[in-house]
């Protein structure tokens, strides 16, 4: 009776186990590596160009040390992961490695329009940098006992996951001409909670919320990593740091430290800092713009890329904290479901005519670093989907007028990008356009047969719209290369409505092809995207605390003010970034051309 009862008892516990993982890459797959003073870099066959230049910032940035935290240097392995489809990277200890996985972000207002691999060197080397100059005091003392998994437990018990990554991104921002500090849709994530009277405890922004929207650890830490270096010298961080990593005050040594270098405490050192960006970030909303539906307070849902679908219809994607991303048609007599979104790396999706087409994700059977982005094209009146691709890295796709073609942007796993014009029916690429000084393609529409306009970035970092011909493969930019980011175009009767952070927030702009000129038409506290216009409004999806909410204006409404020249080339911050001595724009000034020699390496000699 009692192993009867010890049986069951032993069902109702829970539990998981795991063990170790293989089939990361096939045999075939063949490896190099870039070996200097500073890091390993491990990479793959035919990313010798990326490998190169990630070994030349990091090369500098360990020598040179801007921003430094400490004169501590450990060299580091770092593998480059290009078969994967989920754009990431990350710094580890025991073993102490990093990884970055070299597909870019598609959204250009989410990370910005700096090379993918540059962002990454960057971020997350000052991760590195970071955990060579915390080994002091009782942490080294943790790591000598036990080892990296110790050091691990010391630092991170002793410094706040905020810091580690608001450190980061606001070295990603000072030493480029752009990082997440100086974009809107990053910075504006504070100012939304603040503009919706929200007023959470700090446990709250500290943990996250199931329920409401918080912005993350990386919002929260590069505001307060920045304000402490704007109130308190450049170096206020690195004498926080040291102190804490060395446990001087053993029970909150973060918090004694603050306190020590500050002179104020922990608690008033946070509310002063928030008070500073409040009284920088409210604004008015000035356009005739109006929600759709209601907003629902404390429940976050989310409409992403509405469409017009006919004369009193609007198609859009729904998602929220309790639902799948879902397609959904709104008419005169209400909401209607028509199908829950295959698994996807995002949200976007394309719409004409009755039919949608997006990217889904899909995994290999076999290998667990190899994924890949699929085209399917949902048919709305049956419902029916199919798949017209396998096994292909195809991102942000649109479909033609007449449902025959799909235009989709292509990144093989060499980091190549084109703008491929693709057979709907089979999949088959009817043309392939690449340019040179085009190192990604985004967010693709069809003007006509003929044409397709695309957001591109450009080699340096820059931004524009550009018109792609199908025929010639020739492509033409519509808008000035800027650091601004520029997205998600829609093509209407001669106009392009599009995203651009001109002026320091994300609004929306038309652009008339007949003369390039272009006009604002939003003008909103918080970003503004994925704009569509029908039916004699222009709609699309605005930024707040309760998630993407849906607005539309009337045509008529709209006040066709030209934008002038000098605004959509200047980047404004829309908060100012603590200044960082005589440090600039590294990659483009700085980073040497030196070309580090390659050897092929075997699967064993990796780690």
């Amino acid at each position: 009776m009692r192993r009867i009862v010890f049986f069951y008892l032993i069902l109702l516990m829970p539990g998981s186990i795991f063990s170790q993982q293989f089939g990361g890459h096939p045999p075939s797959h063949k490896w190099k590596q870039i070996n200097t003073d500073s890091a390993r870099i491990i990479f793959p066959v035919g990313m010798d160009s990326q490998a190169n230049r990630i070994s030349s910032i990091i090369h500098y940035l360990a020598t040179e040390k801007p921003l430094s935290l400490g004169n501590q240097l450990k060299k580091i392995n770092v593998v480059l992961q290009s078969q994967t489809t989920i754009p990431n990277g990350y710094v580890q200890l025991g073993p102490f490695r990093s990884e970055f996985f070299m597909n870019p972000v598609l959204n250009n207002f989410e990370e910005g329009s700096i090379s993918w691999g540059d962002q990454l060197a960057i971020h997350e080397y000052r991760h590195v940098h970071q955990f060579n100059n915390f080994n002091n005091g009782l942490s080294k003392l943790m790591k000598t006992l036990f080892g990296q998994e110790g050091f691990a437990l010391a630092i991170n018990a002793s410094i706040p996951d905020w810091f580690y990554e608001g450190d980061a991104v606001y070295a990603e921002t000072v030493l480029t001409k752009q990082g997440r500090g100086r974009l809107p849709l990053f910075m504006n994530a504070y100012p939304s909670i603040w503009q919706a009277g929200k007023k959470y405890s700090w446990m709250k922004l500290r943990n996250g919320s199931l329920k409401d929207y918080v912005p993350n650890h990386y919002n929260l830490g590069y505001l307060l990593v920045n304000y402490g270096r704007e109130k308190y010298g450049a170096d206020f961080w690195t004498k926080v740091t040291t102190d804490a990593s060395a446990y001087k005050g053993l029970f909150y040594p973060f918090q004694t430290a603050i306190k020590k270098h500050a002179g104020i405490d922990y608690k008033t050192f946070r509310e002063d800092a928030f008070e500073s960006y409040k009284k920088i970030a409210i604004q008015t909303d000035i356009t005739k713009e109006k929600y759709i539906f209601p907003v629902k307070r404390g429940f976050v849902n989310n409409y992403y890329f509405p469409y017009a679908a006919g004369s009193d219809s609007l198609l859009y994607l729904k998602t929220s904290y309790r639902q799948r991303p879902t397609f959904y048609i709104k008419d005169a007599t209400g909401e209607h479901k028509l199908r829950v979104k295959d698994i996807a790396i995002d949200e976007q999706f394309s719409y004409r005519n009755g039919k949608i087409v997006y990217a889904a994700y899909e995994t290999d059977a076999r290998w667990r670093w190899r994924d890949y982005s699929v085209i399917k094209v949902l048919d709305v009146q049956t419902g029916q989907q199919k798949k017209i691709t396998s096994k292909t890295k195809y991102f942000t796709p649109d479909i033609s007028a007449d449902g025959s073609k799909v235009a989709a942007v292509q990144v093989d796993v060499n980091g190549r990008s084109e703008l491929h014009i693709i057979d709907a029916n089979n999949g088959r690429v009817i043309k392939s356009i690449h340019a040179a000084e085009i190192s990604l393609f985004t967010d693709p529409k069809f003007i006509d047969d003929h044409s397709v306009v695309t957001s591109v970035r450009l080699t340096d970092g820059q931004t524009a719209l550009a018109t792609a011909e199908i025929e010639t493969g020739n492509t033409i930019r519509l808008t000035p290369p800027s650091f601004n980011v520029v997205g998600y175009p829609c093509v209407t009767n001669g106009v392009i409505y599009f995203t651009a952070s001109f002026g320091g927030n994300d609004d929306v702009f038309a652009l008339r092809l007949s003369d390039k000129k272009i006009f604002r038409v939003s003008n909103g506290p918080l970003g503004n995207y994925f704009a569509n216009a029908g039916n004699g409004k222009i709609t699309w999806s605005a930024y707040t605390a309760e998630g993407y909410q849906l607005k539309h204006i009337d045509e008529k409404d709209i006040v066709w003010n030209e934008t002038a020249a000098a605004i959509s080339e200047k980047l404004i911050d829309k908060f100012p970034v603590a200044p960082a001595g005589k440090l600039n724009d590294i990659l483009l000034n700085v980073i040497s051309k030196e070309t580090f020699l390659s050897v092929n390496i075997k699967r064993e000699q990796i780690f």
